[in-house]
C-alpha cells in the first residue's frame, strides 16, 4: 500500500517525509483556500520539497478548462497527478488529459458506479472518500471499498484505488483487502503512530532501564570500554 499525506502545510509535509514512508502528497481546493497567500507559490514550494507524487486538483468545470489547468499543473513537474472531479465534464476532461499523457486521479468518489467510470476511462487513481461517508450518514464505507475492489478485479482495471481514510479501521480494512493507497491528514497519521499500548510499553521499558542503569546506554558503555 502507498501511504499518502493529505496536507498542504509545509511543516506537516516536512515532518511526514522524514518518516520515510510517505509516497505521495494529496491536497484539495478547500485546503489550499484555507492556507492563504499564493496557492501557486505554496504548491511550488511543496513540489520543491520532494520527488514523491504530488496530487493537485483543477477547479475548472468544463472539459477544455480541465485540460488547460491540468496542462499547467503537469508543467510543474514529472511527479504531478492531476485530480479531477468525478462528474460528466470531469470524465471528459480526464480523457483529454490522458490523451496527452498527463496522469489523473478521479476524486471525490462516493459510489461504485463513479469508480467504475473512472476505471473505464483509464484514470491512474480513483480517490474514494470513505471518511466523509462514515461521518455524514449510515453507509458502510468499508463495504464500499470492498465492492469497488471486487469490481475492479472483475473488470481488470489498472486504476489504483486510493482510500481517503480518517480512522484506523479505514486504513486496516483497506490494507487487508488490497487497496492500493491511502491518504490521511497529518493529525490522523499522528494518531495511527501513537498507540496507547505501544506508548505505555515504551514508558515502562524506559523507566526500568533508567532505574537499573541511569543515563548509561549501549553507546556510552562501548565508548568507555575503548
Amino acid at each position: 500500500m502507498e501511504f499518502m499525506l493529505n496536507s498542504c502545510n509545509r511543516k506537516e509535509i516536512e515532518e511526514a517525509l522524514s518518516w520515510g514512508i510517505v509516497r505521495g502528497i494529496t491536497m484539495n481546493p478547500s485546503m489550499l483556500g484555507r492556507s492563504g497567500g499564493s496557492f501557486l507559490e505554496t504548491f511550488k514550494q511543496i513540489r520543491a520539497m520532494t520527488d514523491v507524487k504530488v496530487f493537485a486538483q483543477v477547479v475548472a468545470e468544463d472539459p477544455q478548462g480541465i485540460l488547460n489547468q491540468g496542462r499547467a499543473l503537469a508543467s510543474l513537474g514529472d511527479n504531478i497527478i492531476v485530480k479531477v472531479h468525478t462528474n460528466i465534464n470531469g470524465i471528459k476532461g480526464m480523457q483529454l488529459l490522458k490523451s496527452e499523457g498527463i496522469p489523473v486521479c478521479a476524486t471525490a468518489v462516493h459510489s461504485v458506479i463513479e469508480a467504475l467510470v473512472a476505471g473505464a476511462v483509464g484514470a491512474d487513481y480513483v480517490a474514494v472518500f470513505v471518511g466523509l461517508l462514515a461521518e455524514v450518514d449510515g453507509n458502510d464505507s468499508n463495504q464500499l471499498l470492498t465492492d469497488i475492489h471486487r469490481a475492479y478485479t472483475e473488470s481488470r482495471f489498472s486504476t489504483k484505488i486510493m482510500a481517503a481514510a480518517r480512522t484506523v479501521n479505514h486504513l486496516v480494512h483497506s490494507a487487508t483487502i488490497g487497496i492500493d493507497a491511502a491518504t490521511s491528514p497529518f493529525s490522523i497519521w499522528s494518531n495511527f503512530l501513537n498507540n496507547i499500548h505501544t506508548r505505555n510499553r515504551w514508558n515502562a521499558f524506559s523507566s526500568d532501564w533508567k532505574k537499573a542503569f541511569g543515563d548509561r546506554t549501549w553507546a556510552t558503555e562501548l565508548s568507555d570500554k575503548r
